[in-house]
């Protein structure tokens, strides 16, 4: 995703919680632009370390990446951003999860959202306007079974982005929301999904997530970044995704698995 904001000749700012990572990863988005796309300009890439769960820590990120721009220029506005705080770490069934682990998911995807949002919101409006987008999830509206630390944190992800739409409908802020499915990104992979409960999980269930979900990254990506133009016309509060209708997915899953288990 920041190589295709950065390739459309964004300046680009990357955070995550070890700074170490962050910038290694803003040096390879920045050897690949000159790399492979010589008819880009040389990019503005920025590392810096945030915690998302820590509202002090992502205001501080924020102002850093203000003053993140070349040394030669003033300070830097922020115009657009895009909430991507994800995360799965507990999947079973709902009386068998850690609660810890059930905090800790909606802290990450629905408070990191909040944070971040609350932090670029006012600077945001001092820059003229932009758009600000929040990651929705395969969950966060239709229901899916055993991940609901996930999917309640989306399902108020979703709520957050399309209050402040009509919240703030007379200032130039644009909410948007993305949900780019399952992408092959490290995160999450096939045996974290399938062996979470193994009772219920199964072959035949994985391959309908890999077969009807999957999308390439630079798809997303490119999708992504289209979201932040201010030449796209889509309004404030829509939702866009990147997979298939889910109620065709999860139908034929469950039927699958319907046929492998009857009764339950």
């Amino acid at each position: 995703m920041a190589v295709e904001f950065a390739a459309r000749r964004a300046q680009v700012v990357l955070t995550g919680r070890d700074l170490g990572r962050a910038q290694e990863v803003a040096r390879e988005v920045s050897r690949e632009i000159t790399e492979t796309r010589s008819n880009s300009p040389e990019p503005i890439v920025v590392g810096l370390a945030c915690e998302v769960t820590d509202l002090d820590s992502v205001r501080a990120a924020v102002d850093a990446a203000c003053e993140a721009g070349e040394a030669d220029q003033a300070r830097q506005p922020i115009t657009d951003v895009v909430a991507n705080v994800g995360r799965i770490s507990a999947y079973g069934r709902f009386d068998r999860l850690d609660p810890a682990q059930w905090r800790q998911t909606v802290e990450v995807n629905l408070f990191g959202t909040y944070h971040t949002f609350l932090s670029c919101v006012q600077p945001i409006l001092e820059a003229g306007g932009g758009t600000l987008v929040g990651i929705s999830g395969y969950g966060a509206i239709r229901a899916a079974p055993f991940v609901s630390p996930y999917s309640s944190s989306k399902a108020g992800v979703v709520q957050l982005v399309r209050g402040l739409a009509k919240e703030y409908e007379k200032d130039p802020l644009r909410f948007l929301l993305f949900s780019p499915g399952i992408l092959d990104q490290g995160l999450t992979t096939d045996i974290e999904v399938v062996e979470a409960d193994a009772y219920h999980y199964n072959d035949a269930y994985a391959r309908a997530l890999r077969h009807y979900l999957r999308k390439p990254l630079s798809e997303a990506a490119s999708l992504a970044a289209s979201l932040v133009d201010p030449a796209n016309p889509l309004p404030s509060g829509q939702k866009v995704a990147l997979h298939k209708p889910f109620e065709v997915t999860w139908a034929m899953a469950r039927a699958r698995l319907k046929a492998l288990r009857p009764g339950r």
